[in-house]
């Protein structure tokens, strides 16, 4: 829908977390003010994010600057049903009180939120709602309680959706088969990764003077992860692969950029492994792009994803890449290809891979100029013309 120049419409953007905003939206808020939308933002700032609380911070003051009207909530990560039922009064009453003729909704909590007071008839005008659902929680291979706590809440919300954007095509599939009542279903891929930013490093001369600028030399082999460090982004399985490995290349090097209530745990492992001088943890980074061009390998752990945007970013930049064979993995790596895909529970495979790239330029060659040509259809360009005609 796009606006009339001379005419305001509101739009609320919703996530359980800001962080999701600020990494996964930004793109989306710019179009929507170009169509002339009056945005509210509604999220928790406050615990949760997956970003610095000097970031979430930042972002906070950016959308104040920008004139973008922000409400601070505390919707839960988790099913707590106080906070649960103190941030549903408080979107009650948002909803009632405002004139939304569009929500865009994020993360399943938040939007099992919006569409509950629907369900119960909140307000009196129904503005159009998006969800963009960054991965269901129930897949292949999901645990049962996914299935039983998510799939049948989703499916009876399903009918006050009225457009649905999945990001890969397992999610997309299951949508189109049982969301029968959503009135338009999308598969669309992802937030889109600005190739301008994010592109192969110019020669290997000028990738061993970034190496020197932090520290690291031209005969390491570094292998980098970007995620939050969590039981889901499972930074466990490149710790014990890391394990099998070094006894037979002890220069490897392996960056874990992210920050997360597993850190403390992995680095207790690392320290009883004596790998500290293999692996690097890195915290929450603003410059990804530059520890990705200083990288030899991309690795990624997950159980579960919805379509990564971290090896997006690393297929722009051109690494070689080994990732878990799960949803969302799936649409970026084919096997053999531009990568390798292993079992999420398997270290001793993942090492076996890992060394065979560090053995072979010529694989590490063939993945990484594969990746820099199948890249192309998830850039900026294409995602947010996609996303203007949803708008």
């Amino acid at each position: 829908m796009i606006s009339d120049k001379n005419n305001y419409h509101k739009v609320l953007i919703v996530s359980t977390i800001a962080s999701v905003i600020d990494q996964f939206n930004r793109n989306n808020i710019k179009i929507l003010q170009k169509l002339n939308y009056d945005i509210t933002i509604l999220a928790n700032f406050n615990f949760g994010n997956t970003t610095s609380d000097k970031k979430t911070e930042q972002f906070f003051n950016e959308l104040i600057a920008q004139k973008i009207k922000v409400i601070d909530i505390p919707i839960p990560r988790k099913l707590k049903p106080l906070l649960l039922l103190r941030s549903y009064f408080i979107i009650k009453r948002l909803i009632k009180s405002e004139n939304y003729s569009l929500i865009h909704c994020h993360t399943p909590i938040a939007s099992m939120l919006i569409r509950i007071n629907y369900l119960f008839k909140t307000g009196n005008n129904r503005g159009k709602i998006i969800y963009t659902a960054h991965g269901f929680h129930f897949y292949k291979g999901a645990p049962i309680i996914n299935w039983f706590l998510y799939y049948p809440v989703e499916k009876l919300l399903s009918r006050y959706t009225d457009c649905l954007i999945t990001i890969n095509r397992e999610d997309y599939k299951r949508a189109k088969k049982s969301f029968k009542e959503t009135k338009s279903i999308f598969h669309i891929n992802g937030v889109g990764v600005d190739t301008k930013i994010y592109f192969p490093i110019s020669s290997e001369e000028e990738k061993i003077d970034y190496r020197k600028q932090y520290g690291y030399s031209k005969k390491e082999f570094i292998i980098i992860s970007v995620a939050e460090i969590n039981k889901n982004k499972n930074q466990i399985l490149m710790v014990e692969a890391v394990k099998h490995l070094v006894g037979k290349r002890k220069n490897i090097l392996v960056l874990l950029v992210g920050k997360g209530p597993e850190k403390e745990m992995i680095e207790l492992i690392v320290k009883q492994y004596s790998l500290g001088n293999n692996v690097d943890f890195l915290g929450y980074r603003n410059d990804i792009c530059r520890l990705l061009q200083i990288s030899d390998l991309f690795v990624s752990c997950s159980r579960r994803e919805g379509l990564p945007v971290s090896l997006i970013e690393a297929m722009a930049v051109g690494l070689p890449i080994i990732a878990t064979d799960i949803r969302g993995n799936r649409d970026l790596i084919k096997n053999g290809s531009n990568g390798f895909l292993v079992s999420y529970n398997d270290p001793i495979l993942l090492s076996e891979k890992m060394e065979k790239i560090i053995d072979s330029k010529e694989i590490r060659m063939e993945f990484a100029n594969q990746n820099i040509k199948d890249v192309k259809q998830y850039s900026e360009e294409i995602i947010n013309i996609q996303m203007k005609n949803i708008f």
